[in-house]
Protein backbone atom coordinates (compact mmCIF):
# COMPACT_ATOMS: atom_id res chain seq x y z
CA UNK A 1 0.00 0.00 0.00
CA UNK A 2 1.63 3.67 -1.01
CA UNK A 3 1.82 5.92 2.08
CA UNK A 4 2.97 9.40 0.89
CA UNK A 5 4.08 11.91 4.28
CA UNK A 6 4.63 15.72 3.86
CA UNK A 7 6.22 17.92 6.60
CA UNK A 8 6.67 21.99 6.13
CA UNK A 9 10.62 22.66 7.48
CA UNK A 10 10.96 23.95 10.82
CA UNK A 11 10.76 27.44 12.18
CA UNK A 12 12.53 29.28 9.76
CA UNK A 13 14.36 32.91 10.36
CA UNK A 14 12.16 34.37 7.92
CA UNK A 15 9.41 32.98 9.52
CA UNK A 16 9.94 35.06 12.44
CA UNK A 17 10.92 37.53 10.47
CA UNK A 18 7.32 37.60 8.39
CA UNK A 19 9.08 37.42 5.46
CA UNK A 20 7.99 36.19 2.14
CA UNK A 21 11.03 33.83 1.24
CA UNK A 22 10.03 31.19 -1.35
CA UNK A 23 12.89 30.99 -3.33
CA UNK A 24 15.24 32.97 -0.63
CA UNK A 25 17.22 30.88 1.47
CA UNK A 26 16.68 30.99 5.31
CA UNK A 27 18.28 28.92 8.53
CA UNK A 28 16.30 27.41 10.67
CA UNK A 29 15.78 28.95 14.19
CA UNK A 30 16.79 26.47 17.12
CA UNK A 31 13.27 26.56 17.82
CA UNK A 32 12.96 25.28 14.43
CA UNK A 33 15.52 22.67 14.65
CA UNK A 34 13.97 21.52 17.76
CA UNK A 35 10.87 20.88 16.08
CA UNK A 36 12.28 18.91 13.40
CA UNK A 37 13.95 16.73 15.85
CA UNK A 38 10.46 16.47 17.63
CA UNK A 39 8.95 15.41 14.59
CA UNK A 40 11.48 12.27 13.59
CA UNK A 41 11.03 11.10 17.43
CA UNK A 42 7.60 11.02 16.65
CA UNK A 43 7.65 9.07 13.43
CA UNK A 44 9.99 7.09 15.07
CA UNK A 45 7.98 6.42 18.36
CA UNK A 46 4.50 5.84 15.94
CA UNK A 47 7.04 3.76 13.94
CA UNK A 48 6.93 5.50 10.76
CA UNK A 49 9.38 4.11 8.06
CA UNK A 50 10.36 5.59 4.85
CA UNK A 51 11.84 4.34 1.99
CA UNK A 52 12.53 7.19 0.17
CA UNK A 53 12.61 11.09 2.02
CA UNK A 54 12.61 13.67 -0.81
CA UNK A 55 13.35 17.18 0.04
CA UNK A 56 13.35 21.20 -1.61
CA UNK A 57 16.68 22.42 -1.69
CA UNK A 58 16.28 24.84 0.07
CA UNK A 59 18.43 24.84 3.74
CA UNK A 60 15.57 25.28 5.86
CA UNK A 61 13.97 22.09 4.04
CA UNK A 62 16.91 20.37 3.56
CA UNK A 63 17.91 20.76 7.20
CA UNK A 64 14.58 19.70 8.66
CA UNK A 65 14.79 16.74 6.14
CA UNK A 66 18.26 15.23 8.08
CA UNK A 67 16.86 16.13 11.35
CA UNK A 68 13.96 13.88 10.52
CA UNK A 69 15.56 11.12 8.80
CA UNK A 70 18.43 11.40 11.69
CA UNK A 71 16.06 10.19 13.80
CA UNK A 72 14.06 7.62 12.10
CA UNK A 73 17.21 5.95 11.13
CA UNK A 74 17.17 6.97 7.79
CA UNK A 75 20.80 7.57 5.89
CA UNK A 76 20.85 11.62 5.21
CA UNK A 77 23.41 10.70 2.23
CA UNK A 78 19.91 9.05 0.58
CA UNK A 79 17.67 12.10 0.98
CA UNK A 80 16.87 13.33 -2.92
CA UNK A 81 16.61 16.64 -3.67
CA UNK A 82 13.78 17.37 -5.73
CA UNK A 83 13.86 21.35 -7.35
CA UNK A 84 10.04 21.01 -7.49
CA UNK A 85 9.66 21.09 -4.17
CA UNK A 86 10.59 24.09 -3.87
CA UNK A 87 8.72 26.82 -2.33
CA UNK A 88 6.59 29.18 -4.67
CA UNK A 89 8.56 31.94 -5.85
CA UNK A 90 7.17 35.20 -4.10
CA UNK A 91 8.40 37.23 -7.18
CA UNK A 92 8.72 41.21 -6.46
CA UNK A 93 7.82 40.18 -2.55
CA UNK A 94 10.80 37.84 -2.03
CA UNK A 95 12.35 38.50 0.80
CA UNK A 96 10.42 40.99 1.90
CA UNK A 97 8.46 41.61 4.43
CA UNK A 98 5.00 39.87 3.76
CA UNK A 99 3.10 43.00 5.15
CA UNK A 100 4.31 44.92 1.90
CA UNK A 101 1.59 42.68 -0.37
CA UNK A 102 -1.06 44.81 0.96
CA UNK A 103 -2.63 40.94 1.82
CA UNK A 104 -3.12 39.66 5.52
CA UNK A 105 -1.06 36.47 5.83
CA UNK A 106 -4.94 35.31 6.77
CA UNK A 107 -6.06 36.57 3.21
CA UNK A 108 -3.54 34.60 1.77
CA UNK A 109 -3.96 31.41 3.58
CA UNK A 110 -7.67 31.89 2.83
CA UNK A 111 -7.55 32.79 -0.96
CA UNK A 112 -4.80 31.01 -3.21
CA UNK A 113 -5.48 33.92 -6.10
CA UNK A 114 -4.49 36.60 -2.96
CA UNK A 115 -1.20 37.51 -3.92
CA UNK A 116 -1.72 37.45 -7.96
CA UNK A 117 -0.81 41.09 -8.27
CA UNK A 118 2.48 40.64 -7.54
CA UNK A 119 5.01 41.31 -10.36
CA UNK A 120 6.56 38.45 -11.05
CA UNK A 121 5.17 35.83 -8.79
CA UNK A 122 4.88 32.41 -9.74
CA UNK A 123 0.89 31.67 -10.60
CA UNK A 124 -0.85 29.76 -8.39
CA UNK A 125 -2.34 27.29 -11.28
CA UNK A 126 1.63 26.90 -12.08
CA UNK A 127 2.47 26.14 -8.42
CA UNK A 128 -0.46 23.93 -8.41
CA UNK A 129 0.48 22.41 -11.66
CA UNK A 130 4.08 21.60 -10.37
CA UNK A 131 2.10 20.22 -7.33
CA UNK A 132 -0.22 17.70 -9.30
CA UNK A 133 2.99 16.49 -11.69
CA UNK A 134 5.56 16.11 -8.48
CA UNK A 135 2.79 13.66 -6.73
CA UNK A 136 1.50 11.80 -9.51
CA UNK A 137 4.98 10.54 -10.17
CA UNK A 138 5.25 10.14 -6.63
CA UNK A 139 2.32 7.75 -6.39
CA UNK A 140 2.88 6.28 -9.63
CA UNK A 141 7.04 5.54 -8.61
CA UNK A 142 8.00 2.21 -7.08
CA UNK A 143 8.62 3.35 -3.41
CA UNK A 144 5.70 2.14 -1.05
CA UNK A 145 6.47 4.71 1.82
CA UNK A 146 7.70 8.58 1.13
CA UNK A 147 8.18 11.92 2.97
CA UNK A 148 8.13 14.83 1.46
CA UNK A 149 9.83 17.92 3.13
CA UNK A 150 8.65 21.18 1.73
CA UNK A 151 7.30 24.29 2.61
CA UNK A 152 3.79 25.99 3.67
CA UNK A 153 2.73 26.95 -0.18
CA UNK A 154 3.90 23.88 -1.98
CA UNK A 155 2.42 21.71 0.81
CA UNK A 156 -1.22 23.38 0.41
CA UNK A 157 -1.06 22.57 -3.41
CA UNK A 158 -0.25 18.70 -2.55
CA UNK A 159 -2.73 18.72 -0.78
CA UNK A 160 -5.74 20.11 -2.99
CA UNK A 161 -3.86 17.58 -5.14
CA UNK A 162 -4.28 14.89 -3.15
CA UNK A 163 -8.03 15.53 -2.73
CA UNK A 164 -8.40 16.66 -6.12
CA UNK A 165 -10.14 19.84 -4.71
CA UNK A 166 -10.19 22.81 -6.78
CA UNK A 167 -7.96 25.62 -5.72
CA UNK A 168 -10.73 27.69 -4.72
CA UNK A 169 -10.54 25.32 -1.92
CA UNK A 170 -9.29 26.94 1.56
CA UNK A 171 -6.12 24.63 3.08
CA UNK A 172 -5.26 26.90 5.91
CA UNK A 173 -2.07 26.94 7.49
CA UNK A 174 0.26 24.63 7.91
CA UNK A 175 2.12 24.18 11.01
CA UNK A 176 5.80 23.93 10.88
CA UNK A 177 7.33 20.69 11.48
CA UNK A 178 4.10 18.77 11.53
CA UNK A 179 4.28 15.23 9.94
CA UNK A 180 0.92 14.62 8.15
CA UNK A 181 -0.51 11.76 5.76
CA UNK A 182 -1.10 13.08 2.01
CA UNK A 183 -2.30 9.80 0.86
Amino acid sequence: MKTIYFIRHGLSESNVAGRATGHTNSQLTPKGKAQATAAGKKAREDGLVFDVIVSSPLDRAHDTAKLVAKEIGFPTENIIIDERLIERNMGALEGELFEKSGVTHDQYLKDAFALEHIDDIEKITDLQYRANQLLEEMVNNGHPRILLVSHGGLGRSLIRSAKNAPLTEHVGSLPNAELFRLI
